[in-house]
C-alpha cells in the first residue's frame, strides 16, 4: 500500500512538473499604494490603426455595435456587426476583432475580417434618396465567425509569437485562453478570482503592452510580451 501510495505521489508530482514547464506565460501579482499606476498612453488615438485602415467601432449595449473600417486611400468606411468591440489584431494579414458584453450572463464573439473592402459600404441616406427610401444593408457580410460564447467575457486578445491569445473569466476564475475549433480552451490561470469590465477598450502602447483596467476591483492587467501583470491598487 505505501508503494501505491509513493508511486501515486510521483505521478502527480511528475504531472505538476509537467503543467508548469509548460507554461507559455508567467503571471505576476502586483500591489501599488494609492492610485499611482495606470498613465499609459495609446500607440494611436483610434480604436486600431494601420498602413491601410483607421477602425472605429459603436456599442449600444445589448442592442448592438459595430466595427467600421474606413479605406485611408480612398476614403470609402465599411463595416459589420459586432457587439462590442474591445481591440483589433491583425494576424497574418487578417483582422481579428475581439467583442465582449457584461449583459445579462455575459456573451463574447471573436470575428474574422479577411478583407474590410468586402464589408458592407457605410452609405448616407441623403434627402436625394427620397423620402421614405431604404438603403439595403447586410452587416455580417465579410466577416466569419471564429467564436460565439455565452457565459464568459473576454477582458483582452493579444498576439503572442504569431498566434492569438486571450484573457476571458467566467466569473469564477481568470484564465489565459485560446480558441481551438470554434471553442475556448484555457491553458493557464491568471486568477483564482474574476476580473471583468463593462467591454472597455484594451490600450496598446508604443511599447507594446496590453493593459485592461477592471470595474469589479481596483487594478488592471499589463501584459508584455510572455508576461502578465496583476496590478492592484491598495
Amino acid at each position: 500500500m505505501k508503494r501505491l501510495y509513493l508511486i501515486l505521489f510521483l505521478f502527480i508530482a511528475y504531472l505538476h512538473a509537467s503543467a508548469q514547464s509548460s507554461a507559455i506565460f508567467k503571471v505576476q501579482q502586483t500591489v501599488i499604494k494609492g492610485n499611482k499606476g495606470g498613465k499609459f498612453k495609446k500607440a494611436s488615438p483610434n480604436f486600431y490603426e494601420d498602413e491601410d485602415y483607421v477602425v472605429r467601432k459603436t456599442c449600444n449595449g445589448e442592442f448592438g455595435g459595430t466595427v467600421i473600417f474606413k479605406d485611408k486611400k480612398t476614403g470609402i468606411a465599411y463595416y459589420c456587426d459586432a457587439t462590442c468591440p474591445v481591440i483589433v489584431n491583425k494576424i497574418n494579414g487578417r483582422y481579428i476583432v475581439s467583442n465582449t458584453l457584461a449583459h445579462l450572463g455575459g456573451f463574447s464573439e471573436v470575428i474574422e475580417i479577411d478583407n474590410p473592402a468586402s464589408m458592407q459600404v457605410v452609405e448616407q441616406v441623403t434627402p436625394a434618396h427620397g423620402k421614405g427610401s431604404k438603403v439595403e444593408a447586410d452587416p455580417t457580410k465579410g466577416r466569419r465567425h471564429l467564436l460565439d460564447t455565452m457565459g464568459i467575457l473576454l477582458l483582452v486578445s493579444f498576439p503572442y509569437e504569431g498566434e492569438l491569445y486571450h484573457i476571458t473569466t467566467d466569473f469564477k476564475n481568470t484564465y489565459v485562453s485560446k480558441i481551438e475549433g470554434n471553442r475556448l480552451v484555457n491553458i493557464g490561470l491568471v486568477a483564482n478570482e474574476s476580473f471583468w469590465s463593462y467591454g472597455e477598450e484594451v490600450i496598446h502602447t508604443k511599447e507594446n503592452h496590453y493593459v485592461v483596467f477592471f470595474r469589479n476591483t481596483k487594478g488592471y492587467l499589463d501584459i508584455f510580451g510572455d508576461q502578465i501583470e496583476v496590478v492592484r491598487y491598495q
